[in-house]
């Protein structure tokens, strides 16, 4: 199993637009095989930071996902509207 948490930072007058991407995200990698849970988060004290954290049955799953045809199309458009780079942390149990 593989833990994913992918935090963005958005800007505040494209939000609505980065959650609208975000959870169509969320709904289409839930139905890939392999895709345990996704969920998006956002942060209480500053809500242009949203988190998507996600676990996977394994590596091959995740890079299946990665490779994805929602991915490719979805992520560049957050992209677009994120302030910076997303800080992505991938963890394997212990």
């Amino acid at each position: 199993m593989i833990k994913v948490i992918a935090m963005s930072i958005v800007h505040s007058e494209h939000l609505e637009e980065a959650i609208k991407l975000s959870k169509l995200l969320v709904e289409s990698s839930r139905l890939e095989i392999g895709c345990i849970d996704y969920g998006l988060y956002q942060d209480i004290s500053n809500p242009n930071i949203l988190t998507m954290i996600e676990t996977w049955a394994n590596e091959t799953t995740l890079n299946d996902h990665k490779s994805s045809e929602h991915v490719k199309t979805i992520v560049p458009k957050l992209n677009e509207i994120r302030i910076e780079k997303p800080i992505v942390q991938i963890y394997n149990p212990i």
